[in-house]
């Protein structure tokens, strides 16, 4: 009889279930993936009668495999934690899990995606799956990701931004704009749900200047994700008014247990000034700290300009690994 077996996950349970799990986000809540406009699937691995670890995948339009979503940033596997089990124990048992689901994916599966939580931290099984095989089809692409987590907790302590070590770690221009924006008497606004269209249309601006074109379909997508989030009071869409009176730069997060994810910004050249964007994800930690969060997830420092931005509010660097194996297609 087989050690470990996978089974769809009770809808009901999965929320309650997996958020205990160290790997389980948002990106995994019952809730934004109801939104989020894709079929999905959620698994139960279980050990006897116990569950040991989740799943969850985003399915292709046939469902003949699992791919990566843009707004999925994490998925995969998540391990159930065991108190009275030793490390190394640990270990071992989610060594096996791993190696349990990729076999059972790739019986199930003719493509295989998963985005990996920051938290999940054995790849040897994808990367030793048909280890000796010379065809590149029965192996897994890893691919390097970074993002970055800031500690926000001093705000619970009320200190003024000059006394604060969040603040003194952030680089001088970010200092700088947040000072600024002070002086100018730049606002912070908490937004609504029915605010959302306003997002997505500085969303499009904003692409468009950058010469990138985006579909309606993923604007839709994003309003119902952003919507839901914040319908659900898993998230929250704040605002800067410049000292101008106007709104010039728009950002999502989530919340969820006691972390906070950076989901979505946007904001118009001929509205904003510089120090804007600071200014408004700065305020917003304030606000995710009077809601009970403590650690913030900047969701991704990946591409140059993006990448550095975030990382000029401090906060650690940490990797995580999106995982692909595809039988249809050679990997090069």
């Amino acid at each position: 009889m087989p050690k470990y077996k996978l089974v769809e996950a009770d809808r009901e349970k999965w929320n309650q279930i997996m958020s205990e799990s160290p790997q389980f986000t948002v990106f995994c809540d019952i809730r934004y993936l109801d939104a989020v406009g894709r079929k999905y699937k959620n698994y139960f691995v279980l050990k006897g009668d116990q569950i040991r670890a989740g799943v969850s995948v985003i399915l292709t339009e046939d469902e003949s495999g699992c791919e990566i979503d843009d707004l999925v940033i994490y998925n995969g596997i998540m391990f159930l934690p065991v108190p009275d089990k030793k490390t190394v124990r640990k270990r071992f048992e989610e060594f096996e899990i791993t190696e349990f689901v990729i076999e059972e994916f790739d019986k199930q599966f003719s493509k295989i995606e998963m985005s990996l939580s920051p938290f999940f931290e054995d790849l040897r099984p994808f990367l030793w799956h048909n280890y000796h095989s010379s065809n590149p089809k029965d192996k897994f692409n890893l691919i390097l990701k970074y993002t970055s987590f800031i500690d926000i907790s001093e705000f619970f302590l009320k200190k003024s931004y000059e006394k604060m070590e969040l603040f003194k770690n952030m680089e001088n221009k970010r200092q700088a704009d947040v000072k600024n924006s002070i002086k100018k008497g730049s606002q912070i606004v908490l937004l609504e749900s029915k605010n959302t269209s306003l997002f997505t249309d500085y969303y499009a601006q904003m692409m468009q200047e950058q010469g990138v074109e985006v579909k309606e379909s993923f604007l839709t997508r994003l309003c119902d994700v952003i919507k839901n989030i914040i319908n659900k009071n898993i998230g929250i869409m704040t605002g800067v008014k410049n000292y101008k009176g106007e709104l010039s730069y728009i950002t999502v997060f989530s919340y969820l247990l006691n972390e906070s994810i950076y989901l979505f910004a946007a904001g118009l050249r001929d509205k904003m000034t510089r120090h804007d964007a600071t200014f408004c994800i700065w305020e917003t930690f304030r606000i995710l700290s009077e809601k009970g969060i403590c650690r913030v997830n900047m969701e991704g420092v990946n591409s140059p300009q993006r990448g550095w931005f975030k990382l000029s509010f401090g906060g650690d660097l940490k990797k995580y690994f999106q995982v692909r194996k595809d039988k249809t297609k050679d990997k090069t």
